[in-house]
């Protein structure tokens, strides 16, 4: 039986589990504030103001994995390079928690097939500042708050993969894979491998 406490045992990140919270995001940004290192986890039950990308809000209702990361990256990595490290990164963790097939759509989001599945936020303080990393993804069910449209292009990955995905576990592997994806990032003479990695992950390519 995973938890999150396992997590932290397991990995080396310190993950902070939080029943409910405004964002993630803020919460991690907070911590970095008072002087909080890289390799902070911080991940709750549910969000209660989650944001998403261009200010738009991310519906985070409980049953979903909601977690953002204080990630150490360069400058020259922001944000194009470190969103597809995480980007990469939690398609693996997906599939390696569920068996379920995992795309990533320019820039930032996790898609099943032609439905999204999460998504990716970035947040910068400073170059000497670990980055936040928010990383949302839907698996009990589709949140009930979004309208007809959404709805209809959003999915979970139980449903996806017939089971109950255990929340620990697709975290632990993601933190696994966020340190070597960031890890080859710096390396020259990985990164290409890394690169290539996402670019066979993306979807919708020439589409209009």
């Amino acid at each position: 039986m995973h938890s999150f406490d396992t997590v932290t045992h397991d990995t080396g990140w310190r993950v902070i589990h939080l029943p409910s919270v405004d964002s993630t995001n803020t919460e991690a940004a907070r911590l970095r504030d008072d002087g909080g290192d890289a390799r902070v986890a911080v991940v709750a039950d549910e969000q209660t103001a989650g944001r998403g990308r261009g200010g738009r809000s991310f519906v985070s209702p409980p049953g979903g994995l909601y977690v953002s990361l204080l990630v150490s990256a360069r400058l020259e990595d922001l944000p194009g390079g470190l969103t597809a490290a995480l980007a990469l990164a939690t398609a693996e963790a997906v599939e390696q928690a569920s068996g379920v097939a995992c795309g990533i759509k320019w820039p930032n989001d996790l898609w099943v097939e032609r439905r999204k599945l999460g998504g990716i936020l970035l947040e910068a303080a400073g170059p000497e500042l670990p980055v936040v990393a928010g990383i949302g993804l839907n698996l009990r069910a589709v949140p009930g708050a979004l309208d007809a449209d959404d709805r209809a292009l959003t999915t979970a990955l139980d449903a996806e993969a017939g089971r109950s995905v255990s929340r620990p576990e697709l975290l632990g592997g993601l933190l696994r894979l966020v340190d070597a994806c960031v890890t080859d990032l710096g390396h020259p003479e990985r990164r290409g491998a890394l690169e290539e990695a996402w670019r066979r992950r993306l979807i919708f390519v020439g589409e209009l």
